[in-house]
C-alpha cells in the first residue's frame, strides 16, 4: 500500500475458512519547515513566522549562540550582516523538516539620516537610473564609500581618498551595479567610523 484510503483485507486459514474486512489508512501531512522573517525597522530585532506553526521548532540563528524552541521567536542580531538562520519542525506525527535560509539584518532605513562627524544621505531611493550619495564632513578625513550586495560582496568601491570639510557627493547609476533590481547596502566609512544605509534598485 502506498497511498491512504480504504482496503479490502482477505485472509484464509490454514483449514480453507475465509474472513474479510476493510482496513483505512491514512497518512500524517508532511513537515514543512519554511519560515520568514520580518525586520523591526532599523532595529536589530527580526522576527521569524514558519509556514506551519503546529508541532515543535527549534530555531538557530547562526550566531553560534543562543536557540529557540518558539513557534514563532523574535531574536536579536548584533552585528549587521548576513545570517544563516536553521528552522527544524516536527509535525505531532514525528515527521521532521530542516531549513536553512539567509538573513540579512540591514542597518538603517530608507532614506534616514545620521548624525555623526560627518552627515550622509541617499536621494533618491529607490534608484531607477541614478541615484546620489551626499555626504558632509565636519573635518578632514579619510573617507571610503562601498557598495554591497545582499550577500556581503563589494560591487562598488566609488570613494577611497582623504577628502576636505565641506559637501561631497557621489553620483552612482545603475550600469554601475552589477546585478538586478534588489537590496544593496551603502557604507560610509568616515576616520574609521561607520554607517551604513540601504539602497533599493527597482525595475
Amino acid at each position: 500500500v502506498s497511498a491512504a484510503g480504504t482496503y479490502s483485507v482477505t485472509v484464509t486459514n490454514a483449514g480453507g475458512c475465509v474472513a474479510s474486512d476493510a482496513i483505512t489508512i491514512s497518512t500524517s501531512p508532511a513537515a514543512v519547515s519554511t519560515f520568514t522573517s520580518s525586520q523591526a525597522g532599523a532595529s536589530q530585532e527580526v522576527t521569524f513566522t514558519p509556514t506551519n506553526p503546529l508541532g515543535t521548532h527549534l530555531w538557530t540563528f547562526g550566531t553560534g549562540g543562543p536557540t529557540s524552541t518558539l513557534a514563532s521567536p523574535t531574536f536579536t542580531f548584533s552585528p549587521y550582516g548576513t545570517y544563516q538562520v536553521t528552522h527544524t519542525f516536527t509535525t505531532p506525527d514525528g515527521c521532521s523538516s530542516t531549513t536553512v535560509q539567509s538573513v540579512t539584518v540591514l542597518n538603517v532605513g530608507i532614506n534616514d539620516k545620521f548624525e555623526s562627524s560627518f552627515s550622509y544621505t541617499i536621494y533618491p531611493n529607490p534608484i531607477q537610473t541614478e541615484t546620489r550619495i551626499s555626504y558632509e564632513l565636519k573635518e578632514r578625513s579619510t573617507v571610503q564609500v562601498k557598495i554591497y550586495d545582499v550577500l556581503g560582496r563589494i560591487v562598488l568601491q566609488p570613494v577611497n581618498a582623504t577628502q576636505s570639510i565641506g559637501k561631497h557627493e557621489v553620483l552612482v547609476n545603475t550600469d554601475m551595479l552589477q546585478n538586478g533590481s534588489g537590496v544593496y547596502e551603502i557604507q560610509l566609512i568616515v576616520n574609521g567610523q561607520s554607517e551604513t544605509l540601504r539602497l533599493v534598485k527597482a525595475e
